[in-house]
């Protein structure tokens, strides 16, 4: 400890945090990327940082474990940049976990991840390294949080202990993960509802559902040689953007999980004895008003009957809380649905948003339905991590079926999935470390986010979004497309304050509305110091609000889990007001940032 300490004398300082981990400070700023000692040529120093790291996490570590860790984890870093420089994607995944930790939190999911190491941001604007002043974007990615990032990288640090020492089963640390991300969701007396499969995100779940269709299919149609799948995807613009493309066992990427090479578009599978359509239904019309919900209801369930009639499989998304939590269409309807069809109507709830009550989760299980969720929007946990609850009954076409899944599964999902779900151990014995990494971390925000009272949760949102949305009424830029009268929200209470975490709205200039390209501008100098502010804030991307050859778009400023946190452990005394002002105070900024960005913009 004494070398160390002289050798950051006249440098860097080491500083002990709240939770027990020394970091290195420069600056009073916190070296969270510790890789910059290196890229600077300060090899020496990093190593006897990290050294000192892993002797005070592990005191029975040998000299020569501790040296091999270390040793790992430059080789990994330096890899990594050759392959970055190269431009050269193939096996760029590790297949261990010795990656630095923010780096390795990306790895195992597709170029929305990838980070612009200059920026440290990803195509999002969000990071895997703390950077954020103001999040408010947890309708599409977020930022780690400081307290996140703490708890995973000293995870991350163990981790790399017991691979070295040989004291990890991946298998079993995976299942584990898997069982306590479940138990999240289902309580022990009904965990028997569900299985469960993590996926690098949530767009990519739409592989696993339309593969049940097709398995469904076989199960169903044995005799017939075409086996036909219709899905259908609801409120097409207020869902995943590559939603569609994977219904149809399409790439909607350019990279795989396991940094492989595809082309966006491409078919997954080319099997000729499989027929998939996919049908989609908008939930708003030209104007960005909310289509009636019995006029697209009965569209669909004229699909729907004919679908069946024609034998085909019918993969059906029901959308629990949208982009602009929208609940598309009619849980009723749905539920009908599927009493009239049984097993050649399958229902797939997406709740990918996570603005739902854990409560409601078992309700739709015992309807024979599955859910999508993630733990990177509400949750906020860092990007991306979807999982898929599949309930007891469609679980079974996967244990039963003797359909071999496309090979290019195996560019998506890691060794977990093909052993719960195919059966089959992957011949690359591809265990998926990034996403292991980015769920721990999801599970650190949603134990936290479990702590806080319910009540509290509800009528903090509620008090939030009311006040929030007056204020940007008073700036005279933004017109908010207010979901609150509008019947498409779960009648049922089912969601997290109905929904309405998320706030859409316009931006209107000189009387024009701005399209997507001044949008998605004004989005990235939200995350970027604009005029020497130092001011990073995180708020939705644009996102689609009508349909037509003019089609208008929007910004949201979301609610997260974290925010909740944030503002209940920032309560001194009984007054729930106090969280409320320490939101608002945030926003405020916010608001004035994207006020000053609007006023910049050229004509």
């Amino acid at each position: 400890m004494k070398t160390l300490i002289q050798a950051l004398q006249n440098k860097y300082t080491l500083q002990l945090y709240k939770s027990g981990i020394y970091y290195l400070e420069k600056d009073g700023m916190p070296l969270f990327d510790y890789t910059k000692l290196l890229l600077n040529g300060e090899k020496e120093i990093l190593t006897e940082y990290l050294s000192y790291r892993f002797s005070s996490i592990d005191q029975s570590l040998a000299l020569s474990e501790i040296e091999s860790i270390v040793s790992q984890i430059i080789k990994s870093y330096e890899t990594f940049l050759e392959h970055q420089s190269s431009n050269d994607l193939q096996e760029q995944f590790p297949t261990d976990p010795f990656l630095p930790t923010f780096l390795l939190l990306t790895q195992g999911g597709d170029d929305r991840s990838v980070l612009d190491l200059n920026a440290y941001t990803n195509k999002y604007n969000t990071s895997t390294l703390p950077r954020c002043d103001v999040s408010r974007s947890s309708c599409t990615s977020s930022t780690i949080s400081t307290e996140a990032y703490l708890h995973i990288e000293q995870f991350h640090f163990q981790l790399m202990v017991n691979y070295i020492k040989q004291e990890i089963n991946p298998s079993v640390l995976f299942q584990q993960q898997t069982q306590e991300v479940l138990s999240y969701f289902l309580g022990p007396a009904s965990e028997n509802l569900a299985q469960m499969a993590l996926t690098p995100s949530g767009t990519d779940i739409e592989y696993l559902c339309t593969w049940l269709g097709v398995m469904r299919s076989f199960e169903i149609y044995p005799e017939q040689y075409i086996k036909k799948v219709k899905v259908i995807v609801n409120g097409d613009l207020e869902v995943g953007s590559g939603t569609k493309m994977a219904c149809g066992l399409k790439s909607f990427n350019d990279i795989t999980p396991l940094r492989s090479k595809i082309n966006k578009g491409e078919d997954l599978d080319n099997r000729k004895d499989i027929s998939i359509e996919v049908e989609s239904f908008s939930a708003r019309d030209e104007n960005a008003n909310i289509i009636p919900q019995a006029d697209s209801e009965q569209k669909i369930i004229q699909l729907i009957d004919q679908s069946i009639k024609d034998n085909y499989i019918v993969v059906f998304h029901y959308v629990h809380a949208s982009k602009t939590g929208v609940s598309i269409p009619g849980f009723s309807i749905t539920e009908k649905l599927k009493k009239r069809y049984g097993q050649k109507f399958i229902c797939i709830v997406d709740a990918a948003q996570m603005r739902i009550k854990s409560e409601s989760v078992e309700s739709y299980l015992n309807n024979d339905m599955n859910l999508i969720v993630t733990g990177s929007k509400f949750i906020g946990g860092p990007p991306f991590a979807g999982a898929l609850l599949i309930c007891d009954k469609d679980y079974r076409s996967f244990l039963e079926s003797r359909i071999t899944p496309p090979e290019s599964f195996k560019q998506f999902f890691d060794n977990q999935i093909y052993q719960n779900l195919f059966q089959e151990v992957m011949p690359s014995n591809w265990n998926n470390w990034g996403l292991y990494l980015r769920w721990e971390a999801a599970l650190f925000e949603m134990r936290r986010f479990d702590q806080i009272p319910n009540e509290f949760q509800e009528e903090l949102i509620k008090a939030w979004r009311n006040q929030l949305i007056q204020n940007l009424k008073n700036k005279g830029y933004f017109k908010i497309i207010d979901l609150l009268d509008q019947v498409h929200l779960p009648a049922d209470e089912s969601s997290l304050s109905q929904s309405n975490s998320v706030i859409t709205f316009e931006v209107e200039r000189e009387g024009k509305n701005l399209g997507k390209p001044s949008l998605s501008k004004i989005h990235s100098l939200m995350s970027q110091s604009f005029k020497n502010d130092n001011l990073i804030c995180e708020i939705g991307q644009p996102v689609q609000v009508s349909i037509g050859e003019n089609p208008r778009f929007a910004l949201r400023i979301a609610l997260g889990a974290k925010n909740v946190v944030n503002a209940y452990n920032r309560i001194e005394s009984a007054k729930f007001d106090e969280s409320l002002v320490y939101l608002l105070k945030d926003d405020r900024l916010l608001i004035n940032k994207l006020c000053n960005i609007i006023d910049s913009l050229e004509d």
